[in-house]
């Protein structure tokens, strides 16, 4: 229903579909809706926001507070606006783009068009591939030719995500050099830096942290920290050097806990070794 064009904050008996959500504890719903648009701060006929009807402490209240209190990214909001904007032709009209955007490649002699110039949506572009692929004068010709290196395909995955993701130093440094943003966030939340740490690939989490990336960004309900992720794979390099760069020991996951608590249940002992020193 939102995917054709339903209204996410329209009202019933006062109440948003985000107050109903979080009435019952429904944290992938709440997620969902405010991914679409929900406003957290809809206040019902009592005054009443969504996260006055969550239980304190619980997964559901614990995102709301999140969402509270960190504005929504410019990309986030470019996506809501889009929504509300095409309603159920988004599908068709960005299709359409699309189409007409691979055309006009054809046509263009001088200078390729590429979709997603200004941080478009986009398919998975040749950048991507050749970012994944660790195709580095491939990735590097596209790049001389004016190809954009934060282009986003639809699940908000940029190639330095790619790149990072399959531990492509060579290329991490090339999109890096060529003004990839480090913090970019897919649709879970993740950041590079997460990816490289999750891939164990030391080079590039060294690149990534030479270049300004967060050793601690901002969880969401569906994000793991760098640390949790290098924990989770058991990467002892990776873990030393992320708390050499003061990355939280205390960061919570939802669903994990903390980055010491992954090390137990994943059996890592040195690193919770590694980790129960940090904390003396």
């Amino acid at each position: 229903m939102l995917k054709a064009g339903a209204n996410v904050n329209s009202v019933k008996f006062h109440e948003t579909a985000l107050h109903h959500a979080a009435r019952v504890d429904m944290m992938d719903m709440i997620e969902l809706l405010v991914e679409f648009g929900a406003s957290v701060y809809a206040s019902d006929n009592l005054g009443r926001k969504p996260i006055d009807y969550t239980t304190p402490a619980s997964p559901a209240h614990t995102c709301l507070m999140f969402y509270e209190s960190n504005p929504l990214s410019l990309q986030q909001l470019c996506r809501i606006t889009v929504r509300k904007m095409l309603g159920s032709r988004a599908s068709e009209v960005i299709a359409l783009a699309l189409t007409k955007n691979r055309h006009k490649m054809d046509i263009d002699n001088e200078r390729p068009y590429f979709f997603g110039d200004i941080g478009c949506w986009s398919e998975r572009t040749e950048v991507h591939k050749a970012a994944s692929l660790g195709q580095a004068s491939e990735l590097q010709h596209l790049i001389q030719s004016g190809a954009s290196v934060n282009m986003v395909a639809v699940d908000s995955i940029t190639p330095l995500h790619e790149a990072c993701l399959r531990g492509q130093a060579q290329c991490v440094r090339l999109l890096l050099d060529a003004g990839a943003q480090v913090d970019a966030r897919n649709v879970d939340g993740s950041t590079p830096l997460c990816d490289a740490c999750s891939s164990g690939s030391l080079e590039c989490v060294s690149l990534l942290l030479e270049h300004g990336a967060k050793a601690n960004p901002a969880l969401t309900s569906r994000t793991a920290s760098p640390l949790h992720e290098a924990c989770m794979g058991g990467n002892a390099d990776c873990v030393k050097l992320l708390i050499a760069m003061d990355a939280c020991l205390e960061a919570y996951d939802l669903y994990y806990g903390t980055p010491l608590h992954v090390a137990c249940a994943n059996e890592h002992t040195k690193l919770c070794e590694s980790a129960a020193q940090c904390r003396c």
